[in-house]
């Protein structure tokens, strides 16, 4: 049997684009909320980051265990004949479809739905007077002075 053969019945592939489906659901949620709850700037890489740390963490557990209906075992442990893989490849393949398109309503809720603008009043406070400050009219100057 080859690598990519036991690397299917192992589910491994299905597992590591179920984790990446997950991965991309919690990245645009931490990306449309954060704002929202205003939580610093580096949360978003910091999510990213640990997404990509446990990549390769997710990849060695599924080709370690396996899932049966009396929970998780070693691989080895199964017997070849009374194992579920099948089973658990269709849930894996609901799980990834379900994700795939909770990713997809995010992000067409974050693009196409339209925000709420700031009012102009609001955005305009603080704002230096209508009067450019590099201006090269001797007038526009003495005005400018005087309003201070």
């Amino acid at each position: 049997m080859s690598l990519i053969d036991e690397l299917k019945r192992r589910n491994v592939f299905k597992a590591a684009a179920a984790y990446l489906a997950l991965g991309w659901v919690v990245t645009q949620v931490t990306s449309t909320v954060a704002p929202l709850l205003h939580l610093p700037e580096w949360l978003g890489p910091v999510v990213v980051w640990i997404g990509v740390i446990g990549f390769p963490f997710v990849i060695m557990f599924a080709w370690i265990y396996e899932l049966t209906p009396e929970g998780l075992k070693r691989e080895r442990e199964v017997d070849r004949s009374a194992s579920i893989t099948h089973v658990t490849s269709r849930r894996l393949d609901y799980l990834i479809i379900g994700l795939l398109v909770l990713a997809i309503g995010l992000f067409a809720f974050d693009r196409f739905i339209p925000r709420k603008a700031a009012p102009v009043a609001a955005s305009l406070e603080g704002a230096s007077p209508a009067v450019p400050a590099t201006s090269t009219s001797p007038w526009l100057s003495v005005i400018d002075s005087a309003a201070c």
